[in-house]
């Protein structure tokens, strides 16, 4: 495959045995011609070598820009049939490009995974809830997202039964019925919306493609994209590029800025020293300060930097501070920026700032988790941004870790810095980094998501330990309760199963609500274990205490009051 033909107006696309090719035309004549030109040329190729062209599993698709467009190519004395759409590489094109066939066959794979998604879902002896949404994330949700990069700027109708299908398997997953509000579905699996994952995916990809070196190349030049980007385009017809764009809109990045990252040759050594040992939350502030001291006084030599970020909802900062030089630098990161990022940022402006009389650094910062990911066997993804961005002249960098809110002073200053800087003005001070701006993206999508609780719902926003519960039986009934799920006669007339609303006893909507705090037909059992649970903990008799199991008042979960509800549901015997 290495000698086959190239031709300048038809790109050609090889994997394994299979060979694709494209050409693009302002006319069917024009395009007819090229097409047809380099499948002669393609064919005196295979003569040479003494191969043939299966002309029965070949096929072309034309993607008109109006109306249908026929082309009759031939390799030799046969044609080569025209059709409407087909399948390369796992995907259906065609040549509306709708995407429907596609969307329908993983459809109908993801329903043959379902099958044995069901037979594991038993509400009374299944499997439990974390394994089925483990099992649905790794077996199933990767047949649903397959080759979401090129569609997922569909409108949300035209996607409709993805989204459908995987609400009907958390259903299963968690054992909830189907009239479960979709808000309080995703709120209690703890999973992201499958259109908010198609959307990930798709900036990720395009991230990936403009910051990798050696993929650059294949992506639209910077000029013709810029070209691309400022067109009227319909919603039904946005190119994907345009799609991802837009997406990033909110973070003040277009695509066009984006460049790849250049790898010094020699990147500097980045090694790590622990300071204190064990110990740490038992020591005092003067012997932390007495340690640190001595290990800064063994290294004259190296300029000591101590760096610190903070992260207050949308707005993210970095301070650095320098004692040798009596430099401070509160520095505004961009909005959306993680703690973890703006920590890493922290450091690789640190490094920036560094004068050139001065090859070795010493950073002290408070995140462990960054002074692990940057030292460890395997390098951490980010770690090209400290390679790519630290001053030629630093080569020895020691990463140690000091405890945060201890009143150790060279933190404590950086850490002042980094709060006093979320009340500047964003500084671009760094060009857009493609890793960065991926994780930027997810917390924007967390931040701004529409799935958040609504009124009635508050409880589920706190997350609770189903695998306490001692039967999947138990699990189910709570998490039914939870997502006000239950089949009450309110729920059920809302579906068409029962013929009215209200509770037989007490005239008013059978709520959860109602069954749990008020249904008179219950206040025994209500009085001698829901009540006297509550009284016990000092936790209000409300809805909203009781289905977060006390952790809305007092902070954490209570297992007696889980126990006492499943009790009390049991004792009802409503169910």
């Amino acid at each position: 495959m290495s000698s086959l033909p190239l031709d300048q107006s038809v790109q050609t696309f090889t994997y394994a045995d299979d060979v694709a090719f494209l050409a693009v035309a302002d006319s069917p004549a024009a395009l007819y011609s090229s097409l047809q030109s380099y499948l002669d040329k393609l064919t005196r190729w295979l003569d040479s070598i003494h191969l043939t062209l299966n002309v029965q599993k070949s096929a072309v698709i034309a993607f008109p820009i109006d109306d249908f467009i026929s082309i009759d190519l031939h390799v030799g004395l046969l044609s080569v049939p025209q059709a409407r759409s087909l399948k390369y590489l796992g995907l259906w094109y065609d040549d509306q490009m709708s995407w429907h066939q596609h969307l329908d066959s993983r459809i109908a794979k993801a329903e043959k995974a379902m099958f044995f998604l069901r037979r594991c879902a038993s509400p009374r002896i299944g499997m439990r809830r974390g394994a089925l949404i483990y099992l649905y994330i790794a077996y199933i949700r990767p047949i649903l997202e397959f080759g979401c990069v090129l569609f997922s700027q569909l409108r949300d109708y035209r996607l409709a039964k993805l989204f459908s299908f995987e609400r009907r398997a958390l259903r299963l997953c968690l054992g909830l019925p189907i009239y479960t509000a979709n808000d309080a579905l995703y709120l209690e699996a703890r999973i992201a919306p499958l259109k908010q994952r198609m959307r990930y995916l798709t900036v990720s990809t395009f991230l990936n493609l403009y910051s990798c070196p050696l993929l650059h190349r294949l992506c639209p030049p910077l000029t013709q994209l810029h070209q691309l980007l400022v067109l009227p385009w319909a919603a039904n017809n946005t190119p994907q590029l345009v799609f991802t764009n837009q997406l990033l809109s909110p973070l003040q990045v277009s695509l066009c800025g984006l460049r790849p990252l250049v790898l010094p040759h020699s990147p500097p050594s980045i090694s790590t020293v622990d300071i204190f040992g064990g110990g740490v939350n038992v020591m005092s502030t003067s012997a932390l300060i007495a340690l640190l001291s001595i290990f800064l006084s063994d290294r004259p030599d190296y300029l000591v930097l101590s760096t610190d970020a903070s992260v207050f909802e949308e707005k993210a900062g970095a301070g650095i501070f320098i004692p040798a030089l009596d430099a401070c630098f509160p520095v505004r990161l961009p909005d959306y920026t993680p703690i973890f990022e703006a920590e890493l940022l922290a450091v690789t402006l640190g490094l920036m700032r560094v004068p050139p009389s001065h090859n070795r650094v010493i950073i002290l910062t408070d995140c462990l988790s960054l002074v692990t990911s940057l030292t460890s066997h395997s390098q951490h993804p980010l770690a090209c941004v400290i390679n790519a961005l630290s001053p030629p002249h630093v080569r020895c960098i020691i990463l140690s870790w000091v405890p945060g809110h201890r009143g150790i002073p060279y933190n404590e200053t950086a850490d002042e810095l980094a709060r006093m800087s979320l009340s500047g003005p964003i500084l671009p001070v760094l060009p857009p980094l493609p890793a960065i701006l991926r994780a930027r993206f997810r917390r924007l999508q967390r931040l701004t998501s529409i799935n958040r609780p609504r009124a009635g719902y508050e409880h589920l926003a706190l997350p609770w330990r189903p695998q306490s519960c001692s039967s999947r039986r138990k699990e189910v009934w709570l998490t039914r309760l939870r997502c006000l799920a239950m089949p009450l006669n309110f729920y059920l007339h809302r579906c068409g199963r029962r013929d009215s609303p209200l509770c037989s006893l007490c005239g008013v909507n059978e709520t959860v609500h109602h069954f749990l705090l008020e249904c008179r037909l219950y206040s025994i059992w209500r009085s001698t274990v829901l009540e006297a649970s509550c009284r016990r903990h000092g936790i209000p008799f409300t809805l909203a205490s009781i289905l977060s199991f006390g952790k809305l008042h007092l902070g954490h979960r209570v297992s007696d009051i889980e126990t006492a509800l499943y009790h009390f549901l049991m004792a009802t015997a409503r169910f």
